[in-house]
């Protein structure tokens, strides 16, 4: 044997292929390498199965040197789990090649019949679209959280602890151990729906709950009653009341399905007569004897390893399951109907398979979009329990099982008693095993009421077995061992969360709770002592898999195994993560392969949204970990293009807001005053006039929160040109208010432009062009009818948001709406006629400005108003509640300019909503920004990569995580057959890698501000042009008021000196002469003015939007300047 070697890895793809389980019907290719000396050699496939043998010659494929390759091909007929392993002969000997002990990977080769290999055959069973996106969270009721003061409906004998942070205890009987008292802490299914909102900020979208039904137990696995909600924990009406709520936040409920053994003292079996009807062990004629088993009735029956308040039932009973599961009125289908998302099904292996596929059968009926998952403490594809080979994985039973396995091997990991080559291997056994959809949910654990706290299981805490009950309910880690088990929990639950699989978080895990096992270790959860720092982890792990598709489903690779550090990768498509940690008490330093990524330089950047990043080279990257430490990455392969990028050419010129133009009405409007700015751009060189949204503000005037996505603005119309189409006379324009000159008073500007309106609107009824008109309406009826609807019922309703009207018009109720187009049709019209005029005024601007050589550029904000006609009319499109308010809303988070973060308040879009009819209301919102304006920015365009979402209500932004957009699929959308789109990515803030791809995707400009990165390069060969640069922007400050702010000088109003006028001159010479396509100047930084012409200071609700420039201050001089400056960049 010594001079005979065979080769073989059935986790690399060139030995077998495919790579782990595979369906019935695959060819399956299976190669080995055997080093022989130049003999003949021949060899086979020896396969075997529950009811068949096989054995599959190889055939010589190649020969070199010494070494033969032989190869066959297997195709599985139908589900269940093949055992293979290769007979080699070779020099009249015969060897074997099967599995090391254990484990899949590389051979062993042995003179006898070796251990073989597993091949698992399945059907495929789809996941539900939610399974496996985000995380599960455990609960134990009566210990998670209180919804109110008092004592709970406890049955007799109960005990309830005085204070909330006790630790639990049993009371027990001094003869035999067992429970005396069961004891409670009063939390309840209402507590549960109280922190909805905490769950959905930790990544969670399902909630496991420990058993609810009636039980006189703390624990609920003795049911009493399947069909009662136990009273101590609420009522039916709590469960649905939970359900509902958590599905609003998209989150699952999942109900532990004890269907292995009832109570004794239960409306079943009745032992303690607590029930009216006759029990199982009270009588031989009892509906439910058939249910049970008893040796020598009514005394000895069969119950769960032998507790005898635990009787096992028959699960194929007839009876029992007519009751339980396949009867029209069965206590599973009361439990779906009522809006659980599933079941967890306790002892899975106490259940037969017959029970558990019937079981499914019915859970899919009632929701296809449920789960079955079972409480497997082993490998679950080939468990054997009471000596039958269990089906679960199969494609028949169960969608996910219990990841206790893993648990046990990152225990082992990071605590040091195993390396990581032999956890690399334990995974990867798993992966080999279970089917691709059960391994991506597969319930990647540290910890569950059955166990020990995962933080004690980590601090090396004394051996619990030989302790007494007073030393463990006394005991704490001490706090050196505290510190070790919190550094180790960081990394245990890094593994849980990038592993393949789907973390579920035992309650307070994340909060740092200790104790050892049951019941130390289902104490009431800390609400107000909580580990920060270990929650502010966890939440951002859940964070990172929300926005990540290559942690939630992408392939895994170890691309360095170092003794005990390891880095291993996830990539699904472009999307890499790169996970890399350390849990020695030495320094680690190596080097991770990443040549499967590309052979160039990639920049990897910090996977939690931080500013830390590291660079490969040459395929590697080199990495350097502190004892006990954790590094993590991410990078976007650049996608291919899908638009060129467009030429943009060297242009100049000047934001500005219509609203913002000299104007004898109190306001800038889309009249004359708007045409001597267009010709003041030509005369002084400039091509570009951006403006701010032009749609009908509503909270604080601003124009990034309005009534309408689609609609204009209607004070920007002109009152002159009014007066030029013969809608209003001259002197109607009289008496004209005395409006302030440097800023608009928007109330006053709304009361006098509405006396025009109606009387406007007045003369059209009589003499207007109504087929225009009519062609208007038409054109814009995807977005216009429910606008002028929506204003109308602003109107009637005092002006209160659409989620404070009556049910018929909150919920736009077909009969309601027709009613009032009957009664106030004419009011409609109204608003109809104002867009028409809107409409007709700006098209006249914006071909005038076209004809002068100058190009509009729009603005859109990416989100829209809660209080709009968009949300009224498209409630389905967004993240909202029963009521119609905003579940979730816009912001930023926390940083180092705002520990609060930023808390816009829009409501967040359900992208997977919109991308069913192909994303139809950004196409259309697009297409008639493509129409309005030659180029667009669209505001926080980050969002479209990742976006962050707060819950709402808040009054912060501090508890808001990261969701993924829709990414490069909705401008795919848009695109229709267009070579490029006319639009600017706002791409500031917080940039990852997948922001910056979605914009060379694109082809998109992007911005540049220099207030954030000072003096701007200079033209140069090679340099990149294809930015549009800004000195500020709406939200900055201005140039002046940024230099008094860096120099700490007084910001009152008062004129700029010679030094502020340098700087600002410095800073426009920069931008002029730099290298990006685009310059464009606030009109307030080219006026040299400081706060007081500021427009928008972010997250100050009031006292914004309303800045004005001066009449005559667009002068000569200015154009002057303007001219040297446009001379000087070459922007010609």
């Amino acid at each position: 044997m010594e001079s005979i070697t065979i080769t073989y890895d059935s986790r690399d793809i060139s030995c077998k292929d495919p790579f782990g389980a595979v369906e019935p019907g695959t060819p399956v290719r299976f190669t080995i390498y055997v080093k022989a000396d130049g003999t003949d050699v021949s060899a086979s496939l020896e396969l075997s199965g529950i009811d068949f043998k096989s054995s599959v010659k190889m055939a010589e494929i190649s020969r070199q040197d010494s070494t033969v390759r032989l190869s066959c091909e297997f195709r599985p007929e139908r589900p269940g789990l093949v055992w293979y392993w290769f007979l080699v002969r070779a020099k009249d000997k015969e060897l074997y090649a099967g599995a090391l002990e254990r484990e899949g990977g590389i051979c062993r080769t042995v003179l006898h019949h070796p251990r073989p290999y597993q091949l698992t055959v399945y059907e495929r069973s789809a996941l539900p679209p939610w399974a496996g996106e985000g995380a599960l969270y455990q609960i134990f009721v009566d210990r998670f959280r209180k919804s109110k003061d008092g004592v709970p409906k406890l049955k007799k004998g109960s005990l309830l602890h005085a204070r909330w942070d006790d630790t639990p205890v049993y009371v027990r009987a001094c003869k035999d151990g067992s429970v005396k008292r069961w004891t409670f802490f009063g939390g309840d299914i209402d507590g549960v729906t109280e922190k909805l909102a905490y769950l959905w900020e930790l990544g969670v979208n399902a909630i496991y709950l420990n058993p609810v039904f009636e039980s006189p137990s703390n624990h609920k696995y003795d049911t009493s009653d399947y069909s009662r909600v136990d009273p101590g924990f609420g009522d039916e009406a709590a469960l649905i009341r939970l359900c509902s709520k958590a599905a609003e936040w998209g989150i699952r409920v999942i109900l532990d399905g004890v269907f292995s053994h009832t109570g004794s003292d239960s409306v079943y079996f009745n032992k303690e007569g607590s029930y009216e009807g006759v029990g199982a062990y009270q009588s031989k004629d009892s509906p439910y004897s058939g249910w049970y088993r008893f040796k020598d009735f009514p005394e000895d029956y069969d119950c769960w390893w032998g507790f005898t308040g635990l009787p096992n039932v028959n699960e194929l009973d007839p009876s029992y399951l007519e009751f339980m599961v396949e009867g029209d009125n069965s206590i599973v289908r009361k439990w779906m109907r009522a809006g659980i998302g599933g079941w967890r099904l306790d002892v899975a292996d106490e259940l037969p398979d017959e029970f558990i596929k019937r079981l499914r059968k019915v859970v899919k009926e009632e929701d296809p979009d449920a789960v079955l998952i079972g409480e497997v403490w082993d490998d679950a594809s080939n468990k054997v329990s009471y000596s039958v080979r269990r089906e679960y994985l199969l494609g028949h039973e169960l969608d996910s099982v219990t990841g206790y396995p893993v648990r046990d091997a990152i225990i082992q990991y990071v605590t040091g008693r195993c390396d990581a080559s032999r956890f690399v291997s334990t995974i990867m056994q798993l992966m080999e095993n279970y089917p691709p959809e059960q391994m991506r949910f597969n319930l990647s654990m540290l910890g569950s009421h059955d166990v020990l706290r995962i933080i004690t299981a980590l601090g090396d805490a004394p051996d619990e077995s030989s302790m007494s009950q007073e030393a463990k309910e006394a005991y704490a880690l001490p706090a050196h061992k505290l510190e070790l088990a919190r550094k180790r929990l960081i990394l245990a639950s890094l593994l849980q969360f990038t592993l393949p699989g789907t973390p579920m978080v035992y309650y307070g895990d994340e909060a740092g709770m200790q104790g050892y096992s049951d019941p130390y270790c289902r104490g009431p959860f800390p609400w107000g002592r909580e580990d920060k720092a270990l929650w502010a982890w966890h939440k951002a792990l859940g964070e990172a898999r929300a926005v990540h598709e290559s942690i939630k489903e992408g392939s895994f690779e170890a691309v360095a195994v170092v003794g005990m550090a390891l880095c291993f990768m996830r990539r699904s498509g472009r999307d890499v993560a790169l996970i890399a940690l350390n849990p020695s008490d030495e320094e680690a330093i190596f080097d991770a392969d990443v040549r499967t990524l590309g052979s160039g330089s990639i920049s990897f950047q910090d996977l939690f949204f931080g500013s830390a990043y590291t660079v490969s080279s040459g395929g590697f990257l080199k990495l350097r970990l502190a004892p006990l430490s954790c590094q993590c990455y991410t990078t976007t392969l650049d996608s291919p293009p899908l638009f060129a990028k467009p030429a943009i050419g060297r242009r100049a010129g000047i934001l500005m807001h219509v609203t913002s133009l000299p104007s004898p009405f109190g306001i800038g409007d889309l009249g004359p005053s708007a045409r001597r700015f267009v010709d003041f751009l030509s005369s002084s060189g400039q091509s570009l006039w951006q403006v701010l949204p032009m749609n009908p503000p509503s909270l604080g005037d601003s124009p990034y929160m309005c009534y309408s996505a689609m609609a204009g603005n209607p004070l920007m119309i002109s009152p002159e040109l009014l007066v030029e189409a013969g809608l209003l006379d001259a002197p109607d324009l009289l008496p004209l208010p005395s409006f302030p000159e440097e800023v608009v008073d928007f109330k006053a500007v709304s009361a006098y432009k509405s006396r025009l309106f109606r009387m406007a609107y007045a003369n059209f009824k009589q003499k207007g062009d109504f087929a225009g008109l009519k062609a208007y309406k038409e054109a814009s009826s995807h977005w216009l009818r429910d606008y002028s609807l929506y204003m109308v019922l602003k109107s009637l309703h005092a002006g209160s948001s659409w989620q404070e009207w009556p049910d018929g018009a909150r919920l736009r109720e077909e009969g309601f709406l027709n009613e009032l187009i009957g009664a106030y049709g004419d009011e409609a019209g109204y608003h109809d006629f104002l867009q028409y005029v809107y409409d007709a005024q700006w098209n006249a601007l914006k071909a005038y400005a076209n004809s002068k050589g100058v190009l509009m550029v729009g603005d859109m904000a990416i989100y829209v108003s809660g209080d709009s006609s968009d949300v009224w009319a498209n409630q389905g499109m967004f993240w909202l509640d029963g009521d119609g308010h905003p579940k979730l809303v816009s912001g930023v988070p926390p940083d180092s300019f705002s520990a609060t973060g930023q808390l816009w308040g829009h409501p967040v879009y359900r992208w997977e909503e919109q991308a069913k009819d192909g994303y139809g209301w950004w196409k259309r919102r697009m297409e008639k920004a493509f129409e309005d304006f030659d180029y667009t920015r669209i505001d926080h365009f980050r969002g479209f990569a990742g976006y962050y979402a707060v819950p709402g209500g808040s009054l912060t932004a501090e508890h808001g995580r990261w969701l993924k957009g829709p990414g490069i699929e909705l401008f795919r959308a848009m695109a229709q057959g267009r070579g490029s789109l006319p639009i600017i990515a706002e791409d500031l803030g917080v940039i990852t890698p997948d922001v910056v791809d979605l914009r060379q995707a694109t082809g998109f400009p992007g911005m540049k501000v220099l207030q954030f990165m000072g003096p701007a390069p200079k033209r140069q060969e090679g340099g990149d042009p294809h930015w549009v640069a800004y000195t500020g922007t709406h939200d900055n400050e201005t140039l002046v008021q940024h230099y008094r702010s860096i120099n700490g000088l007084p910001q009152h109003e008062r004129p700029a000196n010679d030094d502020e006028k340098a700087y600002v001159d410095r800073m426009l010479g920069s931008l002029y002469d730099s290298q990006y396509g685009w310059a464009i100047v606030p009109l307030q930084d080219l006026l040299y003015l400081g706060a007081e012409a500021r427009m928008n200071m972010p997250s100050v609700a009031e006292g914004n939007w309303a800045w004005r420039a001066k009449e005559g201050s667009m002068d000569g001089s200015l154009a002057e300047r303007l001219l040297t400056l446009i001379e000087s960049g070459k922007r010609r």
